[in-house]
């Protein structure tokens, strides 16, 4: 047993305060989203299926390494900063990620929640209507709350 955290009288003492996060553990938004083991241009990337971004493409990959934001586009394998495309992945490293049988769940998936959303058919949505002359689309979402 561990001395260090015993008390005055020999029996260990509660934790108090914060408890310590714990690793490896995802925010829910964070539960489908993918991180491939292998790098692609030397990089570490996520795709979440759930991104509400479609630039680069649906569903497109976002850089964890540095603080530069870099998104990766997944058909064609060009690597944006901003608006511009600033890399493009290796015909090899880009065959091997559409080979990823995770990444083909994942492009079904995105696929199939943009469809739904464009559609209005997300099961929180109440009304879904174009209310103005610039396009944009007005989605109001039923909120559930617990007492």
């Amino acid at each position: 047993m561990n001395n260090k955290n015993k008390g005055f009288f020999g029996v260990e003492e509660p934790k108090l305060g914060v408890e310590e996060p714990k690793l490896g553990v995802e925010e829910p938004k964070e539960a489908t989203a993918y991180t491939p083991e292998y790098q692609l241009r030397k990089m570490k990337w996520r795709f979440h299926p759930h991104d509400d971004d479609p630039f680069p493409s649906i569903p497109h990959g976002h850089n964890l390494d540095g603080d530069a934001a870099y998104k990766l586009e997944v058909y064609k394998g060009d690597i944006y900063k901003g608006t511009e495309v600033y890399s493009k992945l290796k015909k090899s490293e880009h065959a091997r990620l559409l080979a990823d049988e995770k990444i083909k769940k994942l492009i079904k998936k995105a696929k199939k929640y943009h469809a739904d959303k464009e559609l209005g058919n997300h099961p929180n949505i109440i009304k879904a209507s174009n209310q103005h002359d610039d396009d944009s689309l007005v989605i109001e979402f039923e909120t559930e709350i617990d007492f």
